[in-house]
This record gives C-alpha cells, sequence and structure tokens, in this order.
C-alpha cells in the first residue's frame, strides 16, 4: 500500500492540515465580524482557532491574507444559497429573481458577520484587498449576465453599455444591502427584497427594449 504521510490519532497530516485552515477562517470570520478586522491581533486568531503562530504563517502570510481568504469564503456562501434557491422550473424570470434575492437577504440577515466581513472589513485595507473587492463585483456582475443569457433574452444594447447597466444592478443592490445591514435590519426583509426584484425586471426589461440609437446632440 502506498504511504499516506504521517498519521496522528488515526488522522493523515492532510486531514489535520485542513481542520486548521478551516479553523482559522472560522475563527477569521468570528474576529474580523464582531471586533474587526483592524481590532484582531494573530494571537486572538490563533488562540481563538487553538493552533500555534508558527500554524498561521505556514497557512497564511498575514492577517490580510487571511481577511482575504474569509471574504471568499463568504461571498462563496452568499453564491451558494442563492444558486440553490433558484428553481430550475421557474415559470417566469421575476419568480427566479424572488427566490434568489429572498435567499440571498435571508443569508445576510442569519449571519451579520458575514455582512460585515463583505460590506465593511474589507474596505480601506490596501490596494490588493480593493483589488479583490472590485474582481468579486465583477463576478457578480457577470452572474446577473449569465442569467438573464439563461432565460435566452435578446439584448437591443452594445456589449460595453449592456455591462455598465449590470454594473449599476450589482453596485445598487450592493449599497442596498450594506444600509440595511448598517441599519440593524430595521426595514423589513419583504420590502427590500420586493425592491431588489423590482430593480432586476427594470434593468432586464431595459436590456431588452433599450434602442441603442440616441439622439443627435444638438449643434451649438
Amino acid at each position: 500500500m502506498e504511504s499516506q504521510g504521517r498519521r496522528y490519532a488515526g488522522e493523515p497530516d492532510s486531514t489535520r492540515a485542513a481542520g486548521r485552515r478551516l479553523r482559522l477562517l472560522e475563527s477569521g470570520l468570528e474576529l474580523f465580524g464582531t471586533r474587526g478586522y483592524r481590532a484582531t491581533t494573530v494571537r486572538e486568531l490563533c488562540s481563538a482557532a487553538r493552533v500555534s503562530h508558527r500554524t498561521f504563517y505556514q497557512e497564511f502570510a498575514s492577517t490580510e491574507d487571511l481577511l482575504l481568504a474569509v471574504y471568499a469564503s463568504c461571498l462563496d456562501r452568499l453564491v451558494e444559497v442563492v444558486v440553490a434557491a433558484i428553481p430550475l422550473d421557474a415559470p417566469d424570470l421575476t419568480g427566479t429573481f424572488c427566490s434568489g434575492v429572498d435567499a440571498f437577504l435571508s443569508e445576510i440577515r442569519a449571519d451579520p458577520r458575514l455582512a460585515r466581513v463583505v460590506w465593511f472589513e474589507v474596505l480601506g485595507v490596501s490596494e490588493r484587498v480593493e483589488a479583490a473587492y472590485l474582481g468579486r463585483m465583477e463576478e457578480f456582475t457577470a452572474f446577473f449576465g449569465g442569467l438573464l443569457d439563461a432565460w435566452g433574452l435578446t439584448f437591443q444594447v452594445a456589449p460595453v453599455t449592456r455591462t455598465v447597466i449590470l454594473r449599476m444592478l450589482t453596485g445598487g443592490i450592493s449599497h442596498v444591502s450594506m444600509v440595511w445591514v448598517k441599519q440593524g435590519f430595521e426595514e423589513p426583509q419583504a420590502q427590500i427584497a420586493e425592491a431588489i426584484v423590482r430593480l432586476l425586471q427594470a434593468c432586464a426589461a431595459m436590456l431588452v427594449q433599450l434602442d441603442e440609437t440616441l439622439p443627435e446632440r444638438p449643434s451649438e
């Protein structure tokens, strides 16, 4: 039999390493999402994850690297719950929007730590974190575009115009979510969801119906 590496208490090294990394991600979510990224030290992260400083630096070069990993895992969670909530047999696009938006908002509300990391703790950290933030926003823009494509909609706008409109949609939903979180979820979720669905409907209709030919600029 091929060697599977050293084992501790019946577990191979790879399993133990994966467990340590997962605990660090969980401690990062807990501390960054409650105390804040800038107020959290490596010592506190290691204590919460029950790992040594050496182990931390074997997994992450810095707390910023851990923040990026936690941020990515939070957004992956949001995408997963939205995709899982979208019915394969939805009778229309509105039904798809309603299911996805409700799942999105429910996940945010269920875990305020996730919301704080996604919309607050990654802001103003460094150019690298800003680039990661913008990159993920572009992924959500592409996600919305793919959703519309899946419904076979025919667009009457140029690709660049389409991308800009979808970016505005992404930014609008992100800002609404950010304010909702910051205000402690005061506004009823159903009303937030209805407004976002209406925005999605409006953007879809705009992309389908908008005439790319703009009126000529009056001569001076």
